[in-house]
């Protein structure tokens, strides 16, 4: 009689462990896809540098619908795809409105290398810069606040 009762709160043990641990998941699984909203990156152009071992990637950055459009850049290696992380040298946005936005729905970015591994970021003079990273992935970037 003891071992039958032993057995079955041990099942029902197991079965609760088995529950719970279920849950956390599923708890974890929920508050990661509302804390971090996913991302979509659409890339507006690309840019190879002159030696073509790199390139920049400049894209629209949408995280829904509680923020703004945002135009980034990542410098990459020439056969690197641009996956979904944020831009790695520059991210801008309009700052509401004062810059004009693009065709991303962030502001316009020009690039002009200036040699193997130069490149010249130019943005309008009102863009929200949030990121600028002046040397990325062996390339050295320079950001000109005109257009």
């Amino acid at each position: 009689m003891e071992a039958a009762r032993f057995r079955r709160t041990g099942i029902w043990l197991l079965c609760a462990l088995i529950g719970a641990t279920a849950l956390l998941y599923a708890l974890g699984f929920a508050a990661d896809r509302v804390l971090s909203p996913a991302c979509d990156n659409a890339v507006l152009s690309s840019s190879p540098s002159p030696d073509g071992r790199h390139k920049l990637v400049i894209f629209e950055r949408s995280c829904g619908a509680a923020s703004d459009f945002s135009t980034q850049v990542s410098l990459l290696a020439a056969g690197a795809e641009l996956g979904h992380d944020g831009g790695n040298a520059l991210v801008v946005d309009t700052d509401h409105g004062r810059a004009p936005a693009g065709p991303g729905g962030g502001p316009e970015v020009h690039v002009r290398w200036n040699g193997a591994g130069v490149a010249v970021l130019s943005v309008h003079p009102a863009a929200r810069v949030f990121k600028f990273e002046s040397r990325v992935e062996g390339g050295q970037l320079r950001l000109a606040r005109s257009m």
